[in-house]
């Protein structure tokens, strides 16, 4: 039968990628098979397996999810911050015309690509040929941990699934074998070496040449994660019922989607629809520096909408959190927890 369609495609003016596969059923049909496949998928492959050009701009179809993600432009891109060494970015991007439904407090995944220039200098490294393709087989049954989009190519695995610029595990040989120690010496080795001076993968192999990492060069022990996955993430959601009171808790750095709950109650009530008391316990270090959306919450504060209560822990000689202001304010929590039933909403630590 495989012979019979490969001569009738040719007749038919196909074109042939790769050669025909034929196996030996009086010796081993596996090896035949695995041979042929071997020299098969460095000809076809080019790209995801099963996602070839699927997200290229213009390729793209509905429905989106984690598989099928939406290429959405970044419209906004601003720094929230007003000084310091930290960074906390206001990003917006534009879901026009991909039909995507969302939620308050919904979150977003966002997967980036390593940069290329760390990716080769890795591959460069290790020796590796960036083009070769491999599979990867999970033998451990009782595993949850789900595989890349396979079979798939070095520089594929270390460009989307691999994190190569976090801080590495100390596993490493013998430089690391006193950072791998549970000794005070080792610890602070491996704060000074690793942590202070920030060296990834690619900074250790550069300093030390003869640290060839096993995992490189075994398809079996790639890991299975994309890089810098960024999801955000809220236990709660804003109740059915508008009028239900909510007093939500939370740090500067992660209270954005506080400020979708604030904004959609702001709606609703414009719409007529009875709302429930809203509280916000807001934290950070500075007033001056890490208050985000100070505009809009005041805006909120001042419309009736919102209360909201500050906490700026270093604007003074005595720290003061939002845990100190949930204390002083502990009868009024009480009776909006205890007696009006209300949701309660923390993020952060």
């Amino acid at each position: 039968m495989g012979k019979y369609v490969d001569k009738r495609l040719a007749e038919l003016g196909a074109t042939r990628v790769f050669e025909l596969g034929m196996g030996d059923d009086d010796a081993n049909m596996e090896d035949d098979f695995i041979t042929w496949k071997d020299a098969m998928w460095p000809k076809l492959y080019t790209g995801e397996f099963a996602r070839l050009n699927s997200l290229k701009i213009g390729n793209q179809k509905p429905p989106f999810d984690s598989k099928n993600p939406f290429m959405a432009e970044i419209v906004v891109n601003r720094e929230l911050f007003n000084g310091g060494e930290r960074n906390c970015m206001h990003i917006e991007l534009d879901v026009e015309g991909s039909r995507i439904r969302y939620d308050s407090g919904d979150h977003v995944a966002v997967y980036p690509v390593n940069d290329t220039a760390l990716v080769n200098r890795l591959l460069e490294l290790t020796n590796e040929d960036p083009d070769r393709v491999f599979s990867l087989t999970n033998v451990d049954e009782d595993s949850s941990k789900k595989h890349p989009s396979l079979p798939c190519t070095y520089r594929t695995a270390l460009s989307h699934y691999v994190d190569i610029t976090a801080l590495p595990r100390t596993h490493e040989k013998e430089k690391l074998k006193l950072m791998s120690s549970t000794c005070d010496e080792g610890k602070m080795e491996y704060q000074k070496w690793i942590v202070n001076d920030v060296r990834s993968i690619v900074h250790i192999l550069e300093d030390l040449p003869s640290c060839k990492p096993p995992w490189i060069t075994s398809a079996s022990c790639c890991q299975d994660s994309r890089p810098d996955t960024i999801l955000y993430h809220l236990l709660e959601r804003l109740p059915s019922k508008p009028q239900t009171p909510i007093i939500m808790i939370g740090l500067a750095q992660v209270s954005a989607p506080f400020r979708g709950f604030i904004q959609e109650r702001s709606w609703q009530r414009q719409e007529g629809k009875p709302v429930g008391e809203t509280v916000l316990y807001f934290g950070c270090r500075n007033k001056a520096i890490d208050y985000l959306y100070e505009n809009e919450l005041n805006e909120a504060k001042d419309s009736g909408l919102l209360k909201l209560y500050l906490a700026f822990s270093r604007d003074q000689a005595e720290k003061v959190y939002v845990t100190h202001l949930l204390e002083q304010n502990k009868a009024e929590v009480w009776r909006i927890i205890g007696q009006e039933k209300a949701i309660c909403m923390f993020v952060g630590k």
